[in-house]
């Protein structure tokens, strides 16, 4: 609620008015009631459009000009008046006083109620309301009159006169349309005879009509921001607008008997923009990205979801993704009532699962390294490889087992393998050799290893051959990947030819045989009976039977060859010679 002064001469064109003070300001839901409006007179006048405004913010620091305002991101909320400073273009109630007493200004007191509670009053200062009655002074006709302007027409309005002190000259005061100068309320007229404070009532019920204003805004999504109190004032969050334009629509009609027409005006707000950018990162599964926010200066900044991320306030924060391709960030930032977002992307590369062969190899040979899943590799140590760069390098060879690192790159992310390379020693291999006689067999037997392969192309560990001259054999060996050759010799040695006498004796007699072959051979005779030894080159046989069969064995260097001899025994004559006798 607001009051006009008004000093009435003929028509209400004629108007002060006061500032609007916030403190005033009440707010109520409203209370549907009969409309207490009763009369159909032609208006004194009509007010035109269109309509202008005063804003004004939470520190009554003015807001804009007349149609309009650009925000800036720290603006306050705000109130937009309609300019009551020409016509009357907000809902009214106007006291009309018409009275001769002099002293009325200074013994007069009138106190305005809107919804039952007090919002302003009437009188000298030393009531302690800051205007008094008849303030600027009477017209000719002994009339004045206040202006209730900014009156919500869902309230019950209580007028509340008291005159105290000396003898109040007879006075009327009389509620009307603010256009038409129509009654609201019937005329009280009065006057006091006795000293002392005296007071009357007039009252304007809820939702009679003493004019309609509405504010709304455009686009309709900014409805959040606007409240309309329906009394020709409105208040704008800025905060809860985004950055763009909007447009705030006032209309006013005075009451439906006035017959005037709608009223309206508008009143553009500006709201800034602001940017925000923040960066966006590759980093490697496992590791954390820095996402840094820049905006404007003094700017908050917040940040969601707020999964995997240190803080969610802030322009910078520290995430550590957990899931394998992206991760998506919005950050607002916050001005005032100016905000902004922009969006970050973390590119999250796998790390390169990293495979390499572990080689065993013989002592004394190299061993291939081949490494797989990346892209690029490195190898250590660096000496005793042919190179140390590539998924396949050579080794030098070795004779202990030896460690090796592989450091390994793809799309930024690295991984790191070591595998060992077993030298085995060879088989400890070894064969028999053999001596053999011309026409036996030798058994060449190989151990050590754990398979085995001849040069006669047989896979045994032992195999039998009869070489008719003195023959090498190559076999090798393998356990595991090594294996060692050995090579034996199977020596052929010749049978020796020997021979032996054959003799006749007579009977009682001896015979002498004599066997003969190469040198250093070694004789055995067979059987003994009758011999006069069993060994050596010559024995004596003595016979009885009449045929024998004598065999003699000749061995050199193992080798033997046999020899017989037969010996004949002839009887001896049985001689017969006579005896004469001779004369």
């Amino acid at each position: 609620m607001v009051l006009v002064f008004t000093c009435i001469v003929g028509s209400l064109n004629a108007q002060t008015i006061a500032k609007h003070q916030k403190s005033l300001k009440v707010l109520h839901k409203k209370i549907k009631q009969s409309n207490g409006l009763r009369t159909t007179s032609t208006p004194t006048y009509c007010p035109s459009g269109p309509v202008t405004f005063n804003a004004y913010d939470t520190n009554n620091v003015t807001v804009g000009n007349a149609t309009g305002a650009t925000l800036t991101c720290n603006s306050r909320p705000f109130y937009i008046d309609a300019d009551n400073s020409g016509d009357v273009v907000t809902p009214c109630i106007l006291s009309e006083y018409t009275s001769t007493d002099p002293f009325l200004p200074n013994n007069g007191t009138e106190y305005f109620y809107e919804g039952g509670v007090n919002t302003f009053c009437l009188g000298n200062g030393s009531t302690g309301c800051s205007f008094p009655i008849g303030s600027g002074g009477f017209d000719a006709n002994h009339q004045w009159g206040v202006l209730d302007i900014f009156s919500d027409p869902s309230l019950q309005h209580n007028y509340t006169f008291c005159y105290t002190g000396l003898t109040l000259i007879n006075t009327s005061i009389q509620l009307q349309d603010c256009w038409s100068g129509d009654s609201l309320f019937p005329t009280k007229s009065f006057g006091l005879n006795t000293l002392g404070t005296n007071c009357f009532t007039d009252s304007v019920l809820a939702n009679t009509d003493i004019g309609t204003a509405t504010f709304s805004i455009a686009p309709a999504s900014a409805s959040v921001a606007l409240i309309d109190y329906h009394n020709g004032e409105a208040y704008i969050d800025p905060s809860l607008l985004s950055a763009g334009s909007y447009t705030v629509t006032y209309s006013f009609k005075p009451p439906a008997t006035d017959s005037c027409p709608t009223i309206t005006g508008t009143y553009t707000i500006s709201v800034p923009a602001i940017s925000v950018t923040v960066n966006n990162t590759t980093i490697c599964a496992g590791s954390s990205a820095t996402l840094t926010a820049s905006g404007p200066a003094a700017a908050t900044y917040s940040w969601s979801p707020a999964t995997n991320l240190n803080t969610t306030t802030g322009a910078t924060v520290v995430a550590t993704p957990t899931t394998v391709t992206t991760s998506i960030y919005t950050v607002t930032a916050t001005k005032g009532s100016c905000t902004a977002m922009a969006t970050s992307t973390i590119t999250i590369n796998p790390t390169p699962t990293l495979a390499v062969n572990s080689p065993s190899i013989c002592v004394g040979n190299s061993a291939t390294l081949t490494a797989s899943g990346a892209t690029t590799y490195t190898w250590s140590p660096t000496s005793g490889l042919s190179t140390t760069t590539g998924s396949t390098v050579t080794t030098n060879t070795l004779s202990s087992n030896a460690v090796y690192t592989v450091n390994a790159t793809s799309l930024g992310c690295t991984s790191k393998a070591t595998t060992t390379v077993t030298v085995n020693g060879a088989p400890s291999l070894s064969v028999n050799s053999a001596t053999i006689c011309a026409g036996s067999t030798a058994t060449l037997t190989a151990t050590g290893a754990t398979t085995y392969t001849w040069n006669t192309t047989a896979t045994n560990a032992s195999i039998t051959s009869s070489p008719t001259i003195t023959t090498n054999y190559t076999v090798t060996g393998t356990s595991g990947s090594c294996s060692a050759i050995k090579t034996t010799t199977v020596t052929v040695n010749t049978l020796p030819t020997i021979s032996v006498n054959s003799a006749t004796i007579c009977a009682g007699s001896s015979a002498t045989l004599t066997a003969s072959g190469p040198p250093a051979i070694v004789y055995s005779w067979s059987p003994a009976t009758n011999l006069s030894a069993t060994s050596g080159a010559t024995v004596t046989a003595t016979p009885t039977a009449a045929t024998n069969t004598y065999t003699v064995t000749g061995t050199k260097a193992g080798c033997s060859a046999m020899a017989t001899s037969t010996v004949m025994v002839n009887s001896i004559p049985n001689l017969v010679v006579n005896s004469p006798s001779v004369c």
